[in-house]
């Protein structure tokens, strides 16, 4: 049975990205290196992060072809096409012969030219007969006389010297990588969340220190949370937070690379500006979406939002603000 619908990662020469279309939830142009789900009757191609933001409201159902899918059959491996036939095997023609035609006049030609050789070689005979009297001189030559040659003693009799064989080589045998376990790839991704939330107080408390944010976010979620600490820093604030228990709700594993993740958290914050302490103090009780995705081996945090309990949704991030910050 044939796939209607498919995870991708994209390429530069896919025609998704040559004729530079854009993907209908997110409105932004599909990239090279952009994990889409391809819908194969209609041609659409939405990026898995849109997809996801909208599966519950189409009701697990393409809105192109209106074909029931969830991305969990949409990640399933194509079944293998078969391969046309080999046309028979139709050995090469022969060369065609060359016949080579001799004219009537070269052969003329040829049989004068022997005539001529002949004649000549006949009278050059005649001529040598004539010069010579007709008698033929005896020339004496005196007899060698054999010079004794001293038999030359027997060479050395040549001993092969015996080759011993050398050490068989080290077979060089290739450990096989371990393969991970979902539990194992859980555990992996919960302890990335969990080494987040330490980094994140870090980066926001005092001294605005955002040197380990690298090594858990990646991307859209690097940015906004480097952007949220330069503008604290501009203007002499910080956050005191304190995390006093975070549950998993919920890990889906899309795809080899990629994963959402629901967290309900329990944390309080104060706000502190130019050395005061302001009035303002919460204790709030949120659930968060995380999205990740495994990067040079390593997961790490790309796309984060609190969920609206409203909705049920995490609302589509605003735009990175650029230019002066104003801390008003």
């Amino acid at each position: 049975m044939t796939k209607k619908h498919s995870i991708i990662t994209l390429k530069a020469n896919s025609p998704q990205v040559v004729q530079k279309q854009k993907c209908p939830v997110r409105k932004t142009h599909l990239q090279s290196g952009d994990e889409v789900v391809l819908c194969h009757e209609r041609g659409v191609a939405v990026t898995l992060e849109g997809w996801r933001e909208m599966e519950a409201a189409w009701e697990g159902r393409c809105p192109y072809c209106e074909k029931k899918v969830t991305l969990t059959e949409a990640i399933a491996p194509l079944p293998p096409q078969p391969k046309p036939p080999l046309p028979p095997y139709k050995p090469p023609e022969p060369p065609p012969e060359r016949r080579i035609r001799l004219s009537a006049g070269v052969i003329i030609a040829s049989v004068i030219v022997l005539l001529c050789s002949g004649l000549i070689l006949g009278i050059t005979v005649v001529g040598l007969i004539n010069d010579g009297g007709g008698s033929t001189p005896v020339v004496t030559r005196p007899t060698p006389t054999p010079t004794p040659i001293s038999p030359s003693p027997p060479s050395s009799t040549f001993t092969p010297t015996p080759i011993s064989p050398s050490p068989p080589s080290a077979t060089f045998t290739a450990t096989p990588l371990p393969t991970l376990s979902s539990a194992e790839i859980e555990q992996q991704i919960q302890q990335v969340i969990w080494d987040f939330q330490s980094v994140k107080s870090e980066a926001v408390g005092p001294g605005c220190n955002d040197s380990r944010l690298s090594t858990v976010l990646r991307e859209r979620a690097l940015e906004e949370q480097q952007g949220s600490v330069r503008w604290l820093c501009t203007c002499k604030a910080y956050y005191k937070t304190t995390l006093h228990h975070m549950w998993f709700e919920s890990i889906k594993l899309l795809s080899p690379t990629y994963a959402t993740v629901v967290v309900k958290k329990e944390e309080s914050r104060t706000y502190h500006q130019e050395g005061k302490r302001s009035k303002s103090w919460s204790r709030d009780i949120y659930r968060v979406s995380y999205d990740l995705k495994k990067i040079e081996g390593q997961w790490y945090i790309v796309r984060k939002g609190v969920i609206d309990e409203r909705t049920g949704f995490t609302p589509t991030p605003a735009p990175i603000p650029s230019g002066p910050i104003n801390c008003g």
